[in-house]
């Protein structure tokens, strides 16, 4: 047996020692445990390289300068700054703006465990977290037609045991909205005396008023759900899945929109794919077949058409792991200037990411958002120092605040970011 949390041999997750102590662990990724050395090395430190391979020795040194994993160097950390500014301020709160829990479970129960509990054990203890307070993560969920949210159902139970700061953001699942679906059942009706198009459009307005009404209606039976999601996909294999054609998934995104209105709560919006070369402007030659060029326009048509400037309803918007270009991206929080925020993942830290360093830098700090969008970007530090044992968690947090500060050159520290973000998520949500 080899345990997924120290790597070492002898024990699994379950019975590992460093889940005996209490102190070590309140529960909830991010929630911190405590290890005996605490600032990231690389300030004359000596064995600061993991020559042996050992991981569960360099995640001892890995947290960002300014983050802790022991309440005594948190508390000696204030009293210096208190010191050197003349105040203290307390540590910032550490918030997941994007993530899927239960996904980030499939993942740890697929690759390096076999059993549910065992995963959630995993993911509540996982390495390289902060003691700064944490406050907690928005999990996407996508909902089913016909199937209501049940917020004490077997998943989101599962979910909220590997992290019970967990809330929720729901999407409409591909069934909701979806024409083609919806001739194949209605196939043998053809000989309906009602007028095709009254009847379709009457169809239409239905589907959409029980879409927006299976969002809105979530947040009466659970008050952890902050917040709506939808995704634009253009990628070429994605529109020929069943439900994702262009029409089905800007219906869903404009039913989204309204519900996101009428419910006061902020709508996540994700697009895809990212920019290729040539792409960094709307004049580029190829821009009608683009999917990326298309894709942007659309988000930024819907938003646009869902925000009239005589309606009293507000349309908040979250960019979640935004992968376009800074251009596009200062463009939409010049059109939304209040009430427009972009989420950041641990993409930006990758060295080849070179237009996520370029957002990273340009995106204002009252508008930026720090999200790990777990399973997937792990930060690399993390990736180097566990190998294929590394997963994506909530408690990686610091680690995006780090690397979009290295590309804010002297403006902010990765404390500075993680403080600004954390009061955008309180604003927002």
């Amino acid at each position: 047996r080899k345990c997924t949390l120290c790597l070492e041999k002898g024990h699994d997750a379950e019975d590992c020692p460093r889940t005996k102590n209490p102190s070590k662990n309140s529960g909830g990724a991010g929630s911190g445990r405590s290890h005996k050395n605490s600032r990231r090395a690389g300030k004359g430190d000596d064995d600061t390289s993991n020559t042996n391979g050992d991981a569960a020795e360099s995640d001892e040194r890995l947290l960002p300068s300014g983050f802790f994993s022991s309440v005594d160097d948190l508390l000696a950390d204030m009293s210096i700054v208190a010191k050197e500014e003349g105040k203290e301020q307390p540590p910032p709160v550490l918030f997941d703006a994007g993530c899927d829990v239960g996904e980030a479970l499939d993942y740890i129960a697929t690759t390096q465990s076999n059993k549910k509990k065992s995963s959630t054990v995993t993911y509540r203890n996982a390495p390289h977290v902060a003691v700064n307070a944490y406050g907690g993560c928005l999990c996407r969920q996508l909902l089913k037609p016909g199937k209501a949210w049940k917020p004490d159902a077997q998943r989101i139970s599962w979910i909220k045991e590997a992290d019970p700061d967990t809330l929720f953001v729901l999407g409409l699942g591909p069934a909701f909205l979806n024409k083609q679906l919806a001739q194949a059942r209605d196939i043998d009706d053809s000989d309906d005396s009602q007028d095709e198009d009254e009847s379709t459009s009457n169809d239409d307005e239905e589907e959409q008023d029980a879409a927006v009404e299976a969002l809105v209606s979530s947040m009466d039976r659970d008050d952890g759900v902050v917040g709506f999601f939808a995704k634009l996909d253009y990628s070429p294999d994605i529109l020929q899945r069943p439900g994702y054609d262009r029409e089905a998934q800007l219906r869903r995104f404009r039913a989204t929109c309204s519900a996101a209105m009428e419910g006061d709560v902020p709508i996540q919006c994700r697009i895809a794919p990212g920019p290729t070369e040539g792409d960094d402007n709307d004049e580029a030659e190829n821009d009608q077949v683009d999917p990326y060029v298309s894709v942007v326009r659309d988000l930024a048509t819907v938003l646009v058409e869902m925000s009239p400037e005589d309606s009293d309803e507000i349309l908040k918007i979250h960019l979640v792991c935004w992968n376009g270009n800074s251009t596009h991206m200062l463009k939409l929080l010049g059109a939304f200037p209040e009430h427009l925020y972009v989420g950041m993942n641990a993409a930006v830290g990758f060295a080849k990411a070179a237009r996520a360093h370029e957002c990273a830098f340009d995106v204002p700090l009252n508008r930026l958002l720090l999200e790990t969008d777990a399973p997937y970007n792990i930060p690399a530090p993390v990736t180097i120092a566990m190998g294929r044992a590394a997963f994506s968690h909530s408690g990686l947090i610091p680690f995006v605040a780090a690397a979009v500060a290295e590309h804010k050159g002297q403006a902010a520290t990765a404390v500075d970011v993680a403080r600004a973000a954390a009061e955008n998520v309180v604003q927002l949500y």
